[in-house]
C-alpha cells in the first residue's frame, strides 16, 4: 500500500518510540511536517527517509552515520546525471539546433508583435530564398 502522507500521531507507534524520540528524528532529518488544522503530516518521500533512518538504527547504526551516507548519495546521483546528460548531448545533432533556432528567429511576428508564427509550407521556402539571419523588424 503506497501512500501520499502519514499523519504524525501514528508514527511513534509505527516505530515503536516515544513521541519525543519521533520529534528528535524529524529534527535531525531536518523534516518540517505539514500542519492541516490541529494535525500534521509527513508526505511521502519524508515517511519514506524515516523508515530508512528507523531500519538503520534496527541494524545498530547512529543518526550521524546516516546523515553522512545520506550527504553522500547526492554527489553519486548527481555524478549519473551528468553522465546520463552527457550521452543524451552527444546524441544531439547541432546542424538540428541551428535549423530551430533560425526557424524561431526567423519567424515573422504575429499581430500582436510579440509572438513568433512559425512557418509552414511556402512560409520555409520564402525564409529560404530570402536567406533570413536576423529577426524581421
Amino acid at each position: 500500500m503506497i501512500l501520499d502522507r502519514g499523519p504524525i500521531s501514528q508514527l511513534p507507534s509505527r516505530y515503536g518510540i516515544a513521541r519525543s524520540n519521533l520529534y528528535t528524528r524529524l529534527k535531525d532529518l531536518g523534516i518540517e511536517p505539514e500542519k492541516e488544522g490541529k494535525r500534521a503530516y509527513v508526505n511521502a518521500s519524508q515517511l519514506q527517509l524515516l523508515d530508512a533512518l528507523h531500519s538503520h538504527l534496527q541494524k545498530g547504526g547512529i543518526t550521524s552515520e546516516f546523515l553522512k551516507q545520506r550527504e553522500s548519495e547526492p554527489s553519486r546521483q548527481n555524478q549519473a546525471l551528468v553522465a546520463e546528460s552527457t550521452e543524451q548531448i552527444s546524441l544531439f545533432q547541432p546542424s538540428a539546433l541551428v535549423a530551430v533556432v533560425e526557424t524561431i528567429v526567423c519567424a515573422p511576428s504575429t499581430n500582436d508583435g510579440k509572438s513568433p508564427v512559425l512557418p509552414t509550407g511556402s512560409s520555409k521556402r520564402q525564409m529560404k530564398k530570402d536567406g533570413c539571419s536576423v529577426p524581421p523588424k
